[in-house]
């Protein structure tokens, strides 16, 4: 029996309810192939905020997706019966710190991984996209700092690498001396997608954008290399 293709999709940002802005959810339920699929919601960063749980319905609204959401804190009982009807479960943004701490406690981890590896899309934005990597560059405490995520995927992501001055200095600094592992760095409007853990593209859906891979130079200094983005048009719904 062929193993199920396990897909990661995520970005800095660009997963919204505003309709007249692109989004790539079409791309996400593309990949799917479902013609009518279970997407999970799980805003555990945003302390399960419900202007975003709203915003999240609205969103789903507009596509032919069956929509739920799953807070950790108030669904807990149900929560293996949730991720398990899911054929696809998005992440958002907020305290990358609270996530895992959470997601860890509750066996939520354990719960996705599994689901993972049975073909479940996981994706996700900001946090919801850099927690699935062995380590990243987070703003959860303020400043730029690392830290330690859920190593579904090798190596580091950073997001808004262009909209917060503060992170390039801090993860070249970071990838330099070993805190954080080399990744990726990318501009908003931009993501990745993973099939198993490997890079397959790399997307924007905003002309201009540039995002990089941020290694070790034989010198030990980080090196930026720009990614090739494919822009994903047209992507409003």
């Amino acid at each position: 029996m062929t193993a199920p293709l396990r897909h990661i999709i995520g970005c800095s940002s660009g997963i919204t309810s505003e309709p007249e802005k692109p989004s790539f959810l079409p791309y996400i339920l593309e990949v799917c192939g479902k013609a009518r699929p279970n997407l999970l919601y799980i805003p555990t960063a945003s302390g399960d905020a419900e202007g975003n749980i709203v915003g999240f319905y609205e969103m789903a609204a507009r596509t032919e997706c069956r929509p739920s959401y799953l807070s950790i804190l108030r669904q807990h009982k149900d929560m293996q019966q949730r991720v398990e009807a899911a054929d696809i479960i998005y992440v958002g943004g907020g305290n990358t710190r609270n996530l895992i701490a959470l997601w860890r406690a509750a066996g939520l981890d354990v719960l996705l991984r599994a689901a993972w590896e049975r073909g479940v899309v996981l994706c996700g934005q900001s946090a919801g996209f850099i927690c699935w990597f062995d380590n990243a560059q987070t703003t959860s405490s303020g400043e730029p700092g690392p830290v330690e995520c859920l190593g579904f995927l090798p190596g580091s992501c950073s997001t808004h690498y262009d909209s917060n001055p503060a992170r390039r200095p801090h993860l070249h600094a970071s990838v330099a001396e070993g805190l954080i592992s080399p990744g990726y760095a990318l501009a908003d409007h931009t993501g990745l997608h993973f099939v198993g853990t490997e890079l397959h593209s790399a997307y924007t859906c905003e002309e201009g954008r540039v995002s990089y891979r941020v290694d070790r130079d034989e010198s030990g200094a980080a090196a930026e290399t720009e990614l090739k983005l494919t822009i994903l048009q047209p992507n409003c719904f």
